[in-house]
């Protein structure tokens, strides 16, 4: 069952985020934070579908990076393969301070192989319509609100920095973002593919794929500029995708129609 510990009687014998802990610390003063001020997460994660750690994170704005007490609790590290919250200290509870774009590492430690599955729950005044599981080796996203993240065969190891629980999809913000900034459009009148740029976006290169795959424009080492004009008179009528890259690696595309006019 979760509860906040007992703030008087709760005795410590560790260290934790830099701080010598042994008995009662009258100079450690908890925060006056309420329980029903907190947004709260739940993260199941399961070991081959034979047992499940539960890991709870508790989200404010007025949390620090030092020791928030009352609000924290070490991992009982009772199982050989086990999961935690942090990167330096094995946490089932961990206090936070919450950002929108919030990445919360959750460290995977097996001693063998073995199928692993990560849950998001919903918990108390925390309702949140988007969670991902950000795998930072694939560089993909995975939406937990409806489905559980999943990975088979996990070889063995301590992952620590490969695995994060953020409530924002940062490639599919960016991609919004471009798409707000830059606007793609087909002329079919005088044979060109006009990009707009008036927010002078760093933009390497723009390239041309039909459906097959095939490439028939690269453009690339572009000036910055408000606008480009790709003449596509040469291309047969049909339909086309336009891939931008700009220089920090951000990638943006969309799907053109082009047709001959008489």
């Amino acid at each position: 069952r979760d509860h906040l510990a007992d703030l008087e009687s709760l005795q410590f014998q560790f260290t934790f985020k830099g701080i010598s802990i042994n008995g009662p610390q009258p100079n450690i003063k908890p925060n006056s934070i309420k329980i029903s001020e907190l947004k709260r997460a739940r993260i199941k994660v399961g070991f081959d579908d034979d047992y499940t750690r539960e890991l709870l994170v508790n989200l404010h704005p007025n949390f620090s990076e030092d020791f928030e007490l009352g609000y924290e609790s070490l991992s009982p590290q009772d199982v050989k393969s086990d999961a935690f919250l942090g990167q330096e200290q094995p946490l089932v509870i961990e206090a936070i301070p919450f950002e929108d774009d919030i990445k919360i590492p959750i460290t995977i430690d097996l001693h063998v192989t073995k199928d692993i599955s990560i849950t998001f729950v919903n918990e108390g005044n925390f309702s949140v319509k988007k969670a991902f599981l950000f795998d930072r080796e694939t560089g993909k996203y995975y939406n937990l609100i409806h489905q559980s993240f999943r990975i088979y065969d996990l070889p063995k190891g301590t992952y620590s920095d490969r695995f994060y629980l953020t409530f924002k999809n940062q490639i599919f913000e960016d991609k919004e973002e471009i798409g707000e900034k830059i606007k793609i459009v087909v002329d079919n009148r005088n044979e060109n593919i006009n990009i707009l740029n008036p927010d002078l976006l760093p933009i390497d290169d723009i390239r041309l794929f039909d459906l097959k795959g095939m490439e028939h424009i690269d453009t690339n080492s572009l000036p910055v500029q408000e606008k480009y004009e790709i003449p596509v008179s040469k291309l047969n009528d049909g339909i086309y995708v336009a891939s931008l890259r700009l220089d920090n690696k951000r990638k943006y595309s969309q799907k053109l129609i082009l047709k001959k006019l008489p």
